[in-house]
């Protein structure tokens, strides 16, 4: 039954499209471009952040600026590389030592259909015998493409950060279970999923520089980020797998940071320019916010000493509240109140934005098995962005022997084509100003010996045909 994957208002006839990340998207991930300037100690209770852009801040004590002999023995490294390992996506990005403002975000992703998104599917296939299969989009394309009798053989996971956290009398002997009932080590399944980050950075990096030796394992230091609401053991079952993954080493433990994901984000914003912060709306201009002077202008232009401040992160899988206070003029802070929290992201499929509730990764029917139709028959369907000012749109189809499949993420449903809507952004405009409701109409021929599918913005008439390839997926 070919399906398109979409994100549907609950309790409405007409399903919405859930829309890949544009390339249009301005603004960094606050996590990444934070840990490239500064970093935090989860082992001490006062935690004090340091925002100098000369590298990463020590990894005991206070992370004030080291003295200079420290700085000295910690300098072998000429590249950081910062993981945000997140509950449903996660990514990582780079800077250079003697550039550490210059951050490289890693935006193509294997297994993503020609997007430029900051992250991957937090997802980990491994095959039978508990060996690296893949990992992120690749991973659960993969998995969702094999057939039941193979599919129940390998071990496939997902959202598996929080067991972490859940886990009260959590191990090194704890366990997670599979989608197929099966379990394995925590301390494995992480060691691959970091080990995979390890890996694709070196080799982007290695590329990117030209070296192809590859880098030294001197010449990296990573940094990891936890929610501060983690416990003791989190983080050090966090930082042995690192170890098993080849981040750094138990005999060279000053290669590994383990960073609190709000402290990062509260550097981060400390970075921010008003021009980071302009609506995406179409409807309302950066320019009534602030004017034209102020696009380049810090939204933090000092920080006095004593000056608090809330940081409330909303992850996929947590929601941490911390609250600093600035200690200096240098910008060093602390925290000044125990960081709260619980396990209460948004993972769940169905959400509510704005008063309505939607429902991701729907698996909405075109046609059912045992269906009759007639040559030419046509089933239509209307989307509408998840954002209006997209200029990229990508709908995915699926085919599934279930009947009774509900999501695109559902077991025995795969992928068997793409519809790619690119659009310019002055285009995008003119056909804002004579209709505001965006909406793609998806035609598909079921009729005919072969099945074909096109999709038509009706706001600008453009239109894109597909081939379904039920073999290339």
């Amino acid at each position: 039954m070919p399906s398109s994957s979409s994100s549907r208002r609950v309790d409405e006839p007409v399903p919405v499209v859930t829309q890949q990340r544009s390339r249009s998207a301005s603004l960094q991930p606050a996590r990444l471009s934070a840990l490239l300037h500064g970093g935090s100690n989860p082992s001490t209770s006062t935690n004090h952040i340091s925002s100098s852009s000369s590298g990463i801040c020590a990894t005991s004590g206070s992370l004030r600026n080291p003295p200079p002999e420290k700085r000295a023995a910690e300098s072998s490294h000429f590249v950081i590389v910062a993981v945000d390992f997140g509950t449903t996506y996660s990514g990582y990005a780079f800077c250079f030592t003697h550039k550490p403002s210059d951050i490289h975000v890693m935006r193509k992703w294997p297994g993503d259909p020609d997007l430029s998104n900051q992250k991957t599917r937090t997802a980990l296939l491994l095959k039978p015998n508990g060996d690296f299969d893949s990992f992120g989009f690749v991973a659960r394309d993969r998995y969702h493409d094999l057939k039941p009798n193979e599919a129940s053989r390998y071990f496939f996971f997902e959202k598996f950060k929080m067991i972490l956290h859940h886990d009260m009398s959590l191990s090194r002997d704890t366990e997670i279970m599979a989608v197929n009932g099966k379990t394995l080590p925590a301390a494995v399944v992480f060691r691959h999923a970091l080990q995979f980050f390890r890996d694709h950075a070196l080799a982007e990096i290695g590329e990117g520089c030209g070296l192809d030796a590859g880098l030294n394992e001197e010449d990296v230091r990573w940094v990891l980020t936890v929610p501060a609401i983690w416990r003791q053991p989190a983080k050090q079952l966090m930082r042995e797998a690192a170890y098993k993954a080849g981040m750094a080493s138990a005999d060279q433990p000053q290669r590994l940071l383990i960073a609190l994901e709000p402290e990062a984000a509260a550097i981060y914003c400390r970075k921010l320019k008003f021009w980071d912060l302009k609506d995406r709306s179409p409807a309302m201009s950066t320019h009534t916010w602030h004017g034209n002077t102020c696009f380049t202008e810090y939204v933090i232009k000092e920080l006095e000493k004593g000056t608090t401040y809330m940081v409330v992160d909303c992850g996929g899988g947590t929601v941490d509240i911390t609250v600093h206070e600035i200690m200096d003029a240098e910008g060093n802070m602390k925290e000044i109140q125990k960081a709260s929290g619980d396990a209460c992201g948004s993972i769940e499929k169905k959400v509510r934005q704005g008063d309505v509730d939607w429902c991701a990764d729907c698996f909405d029917k075109f046609v059912v098995e045992d269906d009759s139709v007639q040559l030419g028959d046509v089933v239509l369907r209307r989307y509408t962005p998840a954002r209006p000012d997209q200029t990229t749109l990508v709908m995915h189809i699926y085919s599934s022997k279930r009947s009774d499949a509900e999501f695109t993420t559902d077991t025995g449903v795969r992928k068997c084509g793409s519809l790619q809507l690119e659009l310019a952004q002055s285009r995008l405009d003119v056909a804002y100003s004579k209709n505001p409701i965006r909406e793609v109409q998806v035609r598909m021929v079921l009729g005919d010996t072969e099945i074909r599918a096109s999709a038509l913005d009706l706001a600008t008439g453009l239109h894109v045909k597909t081939n379904i390839d039920f073999l290339a997926y």
